[in-house]
């Protein structure tokens, strides 16, 4: 995406430490098919959600081609910047109204 005077890949990384101490959960064979909703939900309802938003500015054209998203850009042509931090205050992401909502 443009990003001022530069093209730039965005990244939102999770980084409370209720969003960390998820990121290794897996969903059994046998487990609740929603249950990732249910988790997500719960850390939702417990906690504040902080992401940091990142950016890495597009720097050389033949290690970071910029149609095809799906290549990582080496972080040695161009690091991560933290730009902003968004704060998701606690709430009960799946309520009956949220749920009316978004159906």
């Amino acid at each position: 995406m443009r990003f001022g005077d530069y093209a730039a890949k965005l990244g939102a990384i999770p980084a409370s430490k209720a969003q960390l101490a998820i990121a290794e959960w897996r969903l059994g064979p046998h487990g609740d098919e929603d249950g990732f909703r249910h988790v997500a939900a719960a850390v939702f309802h417990d906690n504040e959600v902080v992401y940091d938003l990142n950016a890495q500015l597009w720097a050389d054209s033949e290690r970071q081609p910029i149609e095809d998203a799906s290549i990582n850009w080496p972080v040695a042509a161009s690091p991560y910047r933290t730009v902003a931090t968004l704060r998701l205050l606690r709430q009960d992401a799946y309520s009956p109204k949220r749920v009316r909502y978004f159906d």
